[in-house]
């Protein structure tokens, strides 16, 4: 099984990719044999992408979005994707789900709960990175 919380991080930092292109690209990777790593991302990119991205832009934001996911997990904070079993189950309702989600605590509180609203940003400032509980 693969660590699809670390790859939609990944694949998120690339200017022009949102959660849908990450979505089907990670059912794309779902049943595959191969090993899925920085190059095979760079080649599902390349093949889907419309806006031509150059080989540099992807590999920087790949290793922008491995730094992202450790500093997220070293701060006490974790990840929930589509394709795991805790992902709130009314969010799967929605026509295009976000294909990820970050947070702290017990998220199967989401499942009790009538209405959701979660907000966030996959760029967050310096400010935002620092006000973060440790």
């Amino acid at each position: 099984m693969w660590n699809f919380s670390l790859l939609a991080v990944k694949l998120l930092q690339i200017h022009g990719i949102g959660h849908r292109a990450v979505n089907a690209i990670l059912n794309e990777l779902k049943d595959s044999k191969d090993t899925v790593d920085d190059k095979l991302l760079m080649e599902i990119i390349s093949r889907r992408s419309v806006k031509r991205k150059s080989e540099d832009e992807i590999a920087r934001a790949l290793i922008e979005g491995e730094r992202i996911y450790t500093a997220t997990l070293e701060r006490g904070f974790k990840f929930t994707t589509v394709f795991d079993d805790n992902y709130p189950k009314k969010l799967l309702r929605l026509r295009y789900p976000p294909v990820i989600l970050n947070y702290a605590g017990d998220i199967s509180f989401c499942n009790d709960l009538i209405t959701v609203t979660l907000s966030g940003t996959r760029h967050p400032t310096a400010h935002g990175y620092n006000i973060l509980p440790s």
